[in-house]
């Protein structure tokens, strides 16, 4: 069984040359045996962040499991990062462009936990569709679904609005959560985080409620429920958790009109 497991494994590795994944937002552990093969066999790996990339492989590398994975990237890694230098993500699309026409097995990863919803890969997914470029997305840990599956509350559907940080025009966005009026999940950095759960406090404390979630399926997983400023003193009293130089630590909160209840 454990031989056939394997050479099924084996058999899915870049299927197409292009293949989408994401790494854990909370547990390194979460990691999918597909994803670890990936970053075995490519030849070039597309990352958020370098920084957060290596501390990911360092952690798998060290779990304290019988057979560690062992894994040592043998591709070149590029590093889009679109916090720092947004205007890169155009020279990364010429970049991936070349490394297509080569035929190079390309595995491009968010750090984030959900792989082709987030900005830029959902840039990159766009350009292949449009030119025809077949690619693959992998199953595996995806902190959106996790967040509302995790949640106290039953959601049968929900708007993800993305990462906090890249929203373009925030006020916009808030104008579309509360048409929709539906329960929305938002990724944000722990970096500024009492300053971010404040705004959206200030704009949505009237009439939402708020899930908070920080270090998913880890032991130092923390969840807070319930109305804004119930997180907001979680935030302001507990700022120990978290590093305010930390860029890649993040944090999910799904929003909730008051009084909602999945029909």
């Amino acid at each position: 069984m454990r031989y056939q497991i394997q050479d099924t494994l084996q058999n899915n590795i870049f299927r197409k040359n292009i293949v989408f994944g994401s790494l854990p937002i909370g547990d390194p552990a979460d990691i999918s045996l597909s994803a670890i093969e990936h970053i075995k066999t490519a030849d070039v790996i597309l990352v958020e962040n370098h920084r957060q990339f290596s501390r990911l492989i360092n952690a798998i590398n060290y779990l304290n499991i019988e057979e560690r994975p062992n894994i040592n990237p043998r591709g070149v890694i590029l590093q889009y990062n679109l916090e720092s230098d947004p205007a890169h993500v155009d020279d990364m699309k010429n970049v991936l462009l070349e490394h297509v026409k080569n035929r190079k097995k390309i595995f491009a990863v968010s750090d984030e936990g959900s792989s082709v919803f987030l900005e830029p890969m959902s840039q990159f997914k766009s350009m292949l569709s449009e030119m025809r470029i077949p690619y693959q997305v992998l199953s595996g840990p995806n902190s959106v679904i996790s967040a509302v599956v995790n949640g106290k509350r039953n959601v049968h559907s929900f708007y993800f609005a993305g990462n906090f940080q890249h929203l373009a025009d925030k006020k916009k966005t808030f104008e579309e959560i509360r048409l929709l009026n539906k329960p929305t999940v938002i990724i944000l950095k722990s970096k500024g985080l009492e300053e971010v759960i404040k705004e959206l406090s200030d704009n949505f404390s009237n009439d939402w409620e708020a899930d908070f979630q920080m270090n998913l399926s880890m032991d130092t997983e923390v969840h807070v429920d319930g109305v804004f400023d119930k997180i907001l003193e979680f935030v302001y009293t507990n700022s120990r958790l978290w590093s305010e130089e930390d860029e890649i630590q993040k944090v999910i909160i799904t929003l909730y009109p008051k009084g909602y209840h999945a029909e």
